[in-house]
């Protein structure tokens, strides 16, 4: 079972309070993903670039 299908469970099973603790949980988590997912991106463009620079300094073109 994953996360999202042990969430609705949960969430069927559980009082409002409970209910809405989780809701805030599963947001987080959400926003959390995100954010991961953004450095991941912004990771591998820093590697790009970097790769790029290589094949330019072989090249023997200027790096700026």
């Amino acid at each position: 079972m994953n996360p999202q299908q042990r969430m609705k469970v949960l969430r069927k099973a559980g009082t409002p309070t409970l209910r809405k603790r989780l809701d805030r949980i599963g947001r987080a988590l959400r926003g959390a993903e995100d954010r991961v997912n953004y450095l991941r991106n912004y990771e591998r463009d820093i590697e790009l670039i970097l790769h790029e620079r290589e094949i330019e300094k072989v090249r023997g073109g200027l790096i700026y």
